[in-house]
C-alpha cells in the first residue's frame, strides 16, 4: 500500500513537473512572439470570471477594453464574450462583460454571449457552436498574455480556426510574478481537462 502511494505521489509531482515546463516553454514562446490582431469574422473575449458580488475582475475590464478597441478600429464586425456566473442563478460574466462593451460604444446587434462557461475549454467549446450558428468562422482571441497558449490550444481542441490573438495585458516582467503565473498555468491544464 505505501509503495503504490509512494507511486502515485511520484507520478503525480513528475506529471505537474512536466506540465510545468510546457507551461514555461509556451509562455517563452508567447514572449518572443508578439501576437498582431488581423481582420476577422468575430473577436472572441474569454471571461476572467467575476467576483462574488458581481463585479468584474481586472482581467475582463481590460479583456473587454481590448475587444472594444479592436472593434473600433475594424478588426470583425461582432465581438462575442464568454462566461458563466459565480453563483448559481448570479449574473454572468458574459452578460456583465456585454454592458461593459456596450456602455463603450458597441451595438447590441454586435455582441453575442455565451453564458455558461466556467473555465478556458468551457468558453471555447461553448462558443463554438453560437460562432458555427452565425456562420462566424475567423476567430481573434482575446485575453491575458499569459493565458495565450492554453486558450491557443483549447480553441484548436475545440475545433476553433483562430486567426490572430490579443493579449489584454501583457506577460509578468518581473520573476516573482512569472512564476506565479507559471504555477497557476501548469495547475489550470489538467483542471481545464477535467472541467471540459
Amino acid at each position: 500500500m505505501r509503495l503504490m502511494l509512494t507511486l502515485a505521489l511520484a507520478a503525480l509531482l513528475a506529471w505537474w513537473l512536466g506540465a510545468a515546463l510546457l507551461g514555461a516553454a509556451a509562455l517563452m514562446r508567447a514572449r518572443s512572439v508578439a501576437p498582431q490582431p488581423v481582420a476577422a469574422d468575430v473577436i472572441l473575449v474569454l471571461g476572467a470570471g467575476m467576483e462574488a458580488d458581481g463585479r468584474r475582475r481586472r482581467s475582463s475590464i481590460a479583456r473587454v477594453s481590448t475587444a472594444v478597441a479592436l472593434w473600433r478600429a475594424g478588426r470583425a464586425p461582432s465581438i462575442l464574450v464568454s462566461g458563466g456566473p459565480v453563483l448559481p442563478d448570479g449574473p454572468t460574466a458574459a452578460d456583465s462583460m456585454a454592458d461593459a462593451a456596450h456602455a463603450a460604444g458597441v451595438p447590441r446587434a454586435a455582441l453575442l454571449l455565451e453564458r455558461r462557461a466556467q473555465s478556458t475549454l468551457q468558453n471555447l467549446t461553448f462558443a463554438a457552436p453560437i460562432l458555427a450558428d452565425a456562420g462566424l468562422g475567423r476567430v481573434l482571441l482575446v485575453t491575458d498574455g499569459f493565458h495565450l497558449p492554453r486558450s491557443r490550444l483549447s480553441a484548436r481542441w475545440a475545433g476553433l480556426r483562430v486567426v490572430g490573438t490579443a493579449m489584454a495585458r501583457p506577460l509578468p516582467q518581473s520573476p516573482r510574478a512569472a512564476l506565479a503565473v507559471l504555477l497557476r498555468e501548469s495547475a489550470a491544464w489538467p483542471f481545464n481537462l477535467v472541467r471540459a
